[in-house]
């Protein structure tokens, strides 16, 4: 059969084309079905990222619950002992406007769970600064009630193994030498001349006298806060004016100096001036023991 000229060109353009067609239809094909692995990997990476921000959510939720019920309660029970105010739940709570984060995440995949979180993340962070600046103060005071603590005067200023008696109370009393009722503003512990007299808080010496008459050889120590302590009546003096000194540590020696009838130590406890009665001041939790101790450690580099 005699080929005609138009099934030769026909033949001719089958020959040429069919390959290009084939080729076009595997690559079209080839990048039609590539697609559907990376849009499944996007799409599980997606999912994953959002389970990640649930459980980012979730963990926000339950550090806040640790700072409500655990940390904040703390602190102001901290406060409280230190007395302290404790700072209101509304300061706690750290609230703030949201227009700005609205704009940042309007935009994005799952703005409402990042909005959400943004602003869960943002009240922590406000929190943290509040309770940072909460530790500080408490802090700060603590120190203060450290040196509150060290300063009273909280001990006997002789040794109860010294003490022979104590001769005369705080309050009214009969005047041994003019035998009148008058007020007597301190304690007289009677002891043996020599024996020793300890500071009853930490401060400084800010008074001494030499005097032969009324209280004798005397030493006044301010313990800040309010309140000093004055020894009396001493046999000598063992501080300079504006030494600083420890509780525990050796100021004198009793003596029978001034107006006096025996050896005694006439120790008086003022606050903002005021006489106080010493045994209001006198802590009871101290052992025989620990006061040896504190009288050992506060005199050894003396």
């Amino acid at each position: 059969m005699k080929i005609t000229p138009g099934q030769k060109l026909k033949k001719t353009l089958v020959f040429v084309f069919t390959p290009v067609l084939l080729l076009s239809a595997i690559l079209f094909l080839m990048d039609l079905f590539a697609d559907l692995p990376k849009e499944s990997i996007l799409s599980r990476q997606s999912e994953l990222k959002y389970q990640q921000l649930v459980l980012l959510d979730y963990k926000l939720d339950s550090l806040s619950s640790i700072l409500a019920q655990e940390i904040f309660l703390n602190d102001n029970s901290f406060r409280a002992i230190l007395q302290m105010d404790s700072l209101a739940n509304s300061i706690r709570e750290a609230g703030t406007g949201g227009s700005e984060l609205n704009i940042q995440f309007q935009n994005l995949n799952n703005p409402v769970l990042l909005l959400k979180l943004a602003k869960k993340l943002n009240k922590i962070d406000l929190q943290l600064q509040i309770q940072e600046e909460s530790h500080h103060e408490i802090s700060v005071a603590a120190d203060t009630w450290k040196k509150k603590i060290n300063s009273v005067p909280l001990i006997f200023p002789i040794s109860k193994n010294d003490l022979i008696f104590i001769s005369s109370e705080f309050g009214g009393r009969l005047d041994p030498f003019c035998k009148e009722f008058t007020n007597h503003t301190g304690c007289d512990y009677v002891a043996a001349t020599g024996t020793k007299v300890y500071a009853t808080g930490n401060g400084i010496v800010t008074f001494l006298n030499y005097s032969r008459k009324g209280y004798g050889n005397e030493v006044i120590i301010d313990h800040s806060f309010g309140f000093s302590t004055r020894y009396a009546h001493l046999h000598k003096i063992l501080v300079e004016s504006g030494d600083s000194v420890n509780r525990g540590q050796v100021i004198g020696l009793v003596g029978n100096t001034g107006r006096s009838t025996g050896p005694h130590l006439h120790y008086e406890v003022r606050f903002e001036g005021q006489p106080l009665n010493p045994f209001f001041y006198y802590s009871d939790e101290i052992s025989g023991d620990e006061y040896e101790m504190m009288v050992r450690k506060n005199n050894s580099t003396k």
